[in-house]
């Protein structure tokens, strides 16, 4: 998936229904989505890291959980 992705399935509803992804990382799903949503140089940075052939919930799983939410987006206003 690339960022676009990213922000369409955290943002769908429909993503989050008998979501095995634990609500500690779903929440940082949805800052990282929302400050994708406005930073341009964060969503390049991920497109860059080849995730084509992820799921959401094996990024979650494998590559957020046990990181920082600044691993992931830039210190510029990434609060929700």
């Amino acid at each position: 998936m690339n960022a676009k992705q990213l922000i369409e399935l955290v943002n769908d509803p429909q993503t989050w229904i008998d979501s095995d992804i634990d609500v500690e990382l779903e929440d940082m799903l949805h800052v990282i989505a929302n400050h994708f949503l406005t930073c341009e140089s964060c969503r390049n940075d991920f497109d860059v890291w080849d995730c084509q052939s992820i799921t959401l919930q094996e990024l979650a799983l494998f590559h957020l959980d046990g990181t920082e939410l600044s691993d992931w987006v830039c210190d510029v206003h990434y609060r929700h």
